[in-house]
């Protein structure tokens, strides 16, 4: 679904948050931070839809004006359930034109746009200020003990020079907003500063709760700017980061030494019924553009201590090559990381899932769909889970050139894994030699393999939930799926080998 177009305009994003009654929130904006003619004034949308994606209205612009302000970067998340305690939270950063300072701001806004609460943080003394990239995210789905009623959380990047003294001191910040309680007061301190000939840029944060962390964390992935390098720093504390008395000189992990890395993301388990020890309690991700590109993944591994993280070797690394762009969430209900991203070599959005357990094994994840983007390419991405559905919702960037002027075109899209009709790749499967007989099935169904070997099967719903699982040796097996309820599943079947994915359709 075309959101909006902008033809030349640069700078463009959105983001996607789903209340808890399903009404889908989007903000797009363009940030105008390089902008030097009327044309590139900046601006930022939020839309909402109350017909699962069908239609959306236009609840808040804010426009900037690039004389004045220039807007740099943006977020949003949403808490609530009906239009009575929905809060809209939006995070902003702008640089002041005249004066050269910078202003972030997080405020939370009612379901009808009118602000409720806010807390602003400005930079105007010293010089070469700068801010570079925000992010927010709530424990709203599954509220830690630290939470009353729920925590929302936001963090930043900037620096500055304190030209007030000598020697002059040069800082790059991780800052951070935070509330425990819904609409409270919004606290706000810097929670890190890094080196002098380092800078802080793009940033992403994340609560998450178990039943092993009930009072809640906050991990925050930032990239570290140094040199020829570009690493991912992550900090971790409770919500309201009481390490940083003073702002911390030393994240408890640096991922990615020696790498040109981008798009750092990070997302927490939040679910505080879920009894997940240390393993796998969160996900990180970047991507090292140069090609051939390559996105890393960062996990904990069972000896990863949440109360003293700083042993880089309890944190364990896959590497997945050709995608990009890549989002985070969480499904509560299924228990499920969930991944949207660019696919380079098919040029397409792909979206894919797996459960908490298998964070650490990409062969164990499964792709529910994808969809084809011919002659643009697809950045910005981002999805949530609409918890009335357990479905996902994604909207992205998409990118064309133009000829002969070889300008870039903007726009907007979203699309919901409820709205289409999902499409698998057998692909694989067919090239490698996976048979599947009797599908749709009527009761049972065989598989062929043109090797023989020790197998084990695990066949998904759409929402990625594990309906059967079973093992077999040799090369031809069938199994029954009268248990199974009508609908399309995906089978996953792994040897020591490889693996296959399929689709089937159980009637």
């Amino acid at each position: 679904m075309l959101i909006e177009s902008f033809g030349w305009k640069s700078g463009v994003n959105s983001k996607i948050s789903v209340a808890e009654n399903g009404w889908i929130y989007l903000m797009t904006y363009t940030s105008n931070q390089y902008a030097t003619s009327e044309g590139n004034n900046g601006f930022l949308k939020i839309l909402v839809s109350y017909d699962e994606g069908k239609k959306y209205d236009l609840l808040i612009q804010w426009d900037y004006v690039h004389v004045t302000e220039k807007l740099v970067d943006a977020d949003l998340v949403i808490t609530g359930k009906d239009a009575n305690d929905i809060r809209i939270w939006i995070i902003t950063a702008k640089r002041k034109t005249p004066t050269g300072t910078i202003s972030v701001r997080l405020a939370s806004f009612d379901s009808k746009g009118d602000r409720i609460t806010q807390k602003v943080q400005e930079i105007t003394e010293g010089k070469d200020i700068d801010v570079y990239s925000v992010a927010v995210a709530t424990d709203y789905r599954s509220p830690g003990k630290d939470s009353e009623p729920y925590t929302v959380a936001a963090a930043y990047t900037c620096q500055y020079t304190n030209s007030s003294m000598l020697p002059f001191v040069k800082h790059n910040y991780v800052g951070y907003f935070y509330t425990l309680n819904g609409d409270g007061s919004i606290e706000h301190k810097f929670v890190y500063d890094g080196s002098k000939d380092e800078k802080i840029t793009d940033v992403d944060i994340s609560l998450g709760t178990s039943m092993f962390i009930p009072e809640g964390r906050v991990a925050i992935a930032a990239l570290k700017e140094k040199g020829f390098t570009k690493e991912v720093i992550l900090l971790m504390d409770r919500y309201h980061f009481p390490s940083a008395t003073v702002p911390l000189d030393k994240p408890i992990a640096t991922l990615g030494i020696g790498k040109n890395l981008t798009n750092p993301k990070v997302q927490m388990i939040c679910d505080n019924a879920l009894d997940t020890k240390n393993t796998h309690a969160f996900a990180i991700t970047a991507t090292e553009p140069d090609k051939p590109i390559v996105t890393y993944l960062w996990y904990p591994k069972a000896e990863f201590d949440l109360d003293n993280p700083y042993d880089k070797d309890n944190i364990g690394e896959i590497s997945i090559p050709g995608i990009s762009e890549l989002s985070l969430a969480y499904d509560k209900k299924a228990h499920n990381f969930l991944f949207t991203y660019y696919n380079n070599k098919p040029n397409r959005l792909e979206y894919t899932v797996t459960n908490w357990s298998n964070l650490s094994d990409w062969e164990k994840y499964i792709q529910i769909g994808y969809y084809h983007i011919p002659g643009s390419k697809a950045i910005n991405t981002s999805l949530d889970i609409n918890p009335t559905k357990t479905q996902a919702g994604f909207t992205w960037t998409e990118v064309s050139v133009g000829s002969p002027l070889e300008i870039n075109y903007y726009s907007i899209l979203a699309d919901y894994e409820w709205a289409t009709t999902t499409d698998i790749d057998n692909t694989q499967a067919d090239k490698q030699g996976l048979i599947v007989v009797s599908n749709p099935a009527e009761g049972e169904i065989s598989l062929r393999v043109n090797r023989a070997d020790n197998y084990t099967a695990a066949l998904y719903d759409l929402q990625g939930k594990l309906a059967k699982t079973f093992s077999f040796n040799g090369s031809n097996h069938t199994f029954s799926v009268q248990d199974l309820t009508t609908g399309v599943y995906l089978l996953k079947l792994v040897s020591g080998n490889g693996s296959y994915q399929t689709k089937l359709m159980v009637d």
